[in-house]
């Protein structure tokens, strides 16, 4: 796994520098640097979650997507779970494990930059997971599934987002 390279500069600032070679190792390095070291990390989980080209895109999605009041989707999901009336405790709980355990890369991408093509992998990673020995029910998926578009109807009826990336998603039978 990559790790961030630290620098100080004679004025006081620190630098972490994350490199990576942007089309596999046939390609030349390149680095990008960062202000924080929690940036530098965020970038270097997104390289081996979703590869260099995708987690180039989503920084550059971040940098532009992201103000105060753009929520990632983890943030968004624990608030619209906050919203729900007339759901019964236990369900709630497994909601909140679902947002801890589940989102894998979507969960630190902000509402605005999650696309069609982001869904599709996370439902293919669910689809991979094995849990008890057993790999994830297509009933399971689709109720993720469920959750997370109702999430996103609820983000685009307060205008956060343009449409919802989960509609018309292609879901497992099993």
């Amino acid at each position: 796994m990559r790790t961030p390279q630290y620098h100080r500069a004679k004025d006081g600032s620190e630098t972490w520098k994350v490199r990576y070679r942007p089309g596999g190792r046939a390609t030349p390095e390149t680095s990008i640097t960062f202000t924080s070291a929690a940036g530098a990390n965020a970038f270097v989980k997104l390289l081996s979650d979703v590869g260099p080209k995708r987690a180039v895109e989503i920084l550059k999605a971040r940098q532009a997507h992201t103000t105060e009041s753009t929520p990632t989707v983890a943030q968004w999901c624990t608030k619209h779970i906050e919203s729900l009336s007339g759901v019964q405790a236990d369900t709630i709980a497994k909601y909140e494990a679902f947002v801890r355990n589940d989102l894998g890369s979507l969960a630190e991408l902000p509402i605005t930059a999650v696309t069609d093509d982001d869904v599709t992998a996370w439902v293919n990673h669910l689809a991979k997971k094995v849990w008890r020995g057993r790999p994830t029910s297509g009933k399971t998926i689709k109720n993720k599934h469920g959750f997370m578009s109702a999430a996103f109807a609820r983000a685009e009826a307060k205008g956060l987002v343009p449409s919802n990336p989960f509609h018309g998603t292609t879901l497992p039978a099993r």
